[in-house]
């Protein structure tokens, strides 16, 4: 499994190495085959215009998640915007380290097949989300 963390933007100054070896024990833990992973930190314009390229939606996002690869070999690539993260730390008020590790968590369970398409999905998903950022916050945020 080969994960590598990708900064085009300023204001994310988290560690590679942490952002790595949480991304690496959440994959394993939901048992995503991953053969590669690339995360890229990027600005709102930049992932607003994958949004409406990919999904034809113009709003804003925080993430996207693409697997590249297969089901069983997943060649993944996370696009987080910058910021969108700084925004959610103000609307959920919590430190930037514990908003990123949300969207690498909700990007990796929609590489798993997870959707929140509808409300259904989304609150089984905001489940998965919420236990797994319990766990990253105590394991790999100190």
């Amino acid at each position: 499994m080969k994960i590598q963390v990708h900064n085009e933007i300023d204001n994310i100054n988290l560690s590679r190495n942490s952002l790595t070896e949480l991304t690496r024990w959440l994959c394993n833990k939901i048992k995503l085959p991953i053969e590669t992973l690339d995360i890229i930190f990027t600005d709102d314009e930049n992932l607003r215009d994958m949004h409406e390229h990919y999904l034809d939606n113009k709003d804003y996002t925080d993430v996207m998640a693409f697997n590249l690869g297969t089901e069983d070999a997943i060649e993944g690539e996370i696009y987080i915007s910058g910021d969108r993260a700084q925004d959610n730390t103000l609307r959920y008020d919590v430190p930037l380290e514990v908003e990123i590790c949300r969207l690498i968590i909700h990007a990796c369970l929609h590489l798993a097949g997870y959707e929140d398409n509808n409300e259904s999905n989304r609150q089984r998903m905001k489940k998965k989300e919420e236990d797994f950022l319990s766990i990253v916050s105590k394991k790999f945020l100190n």
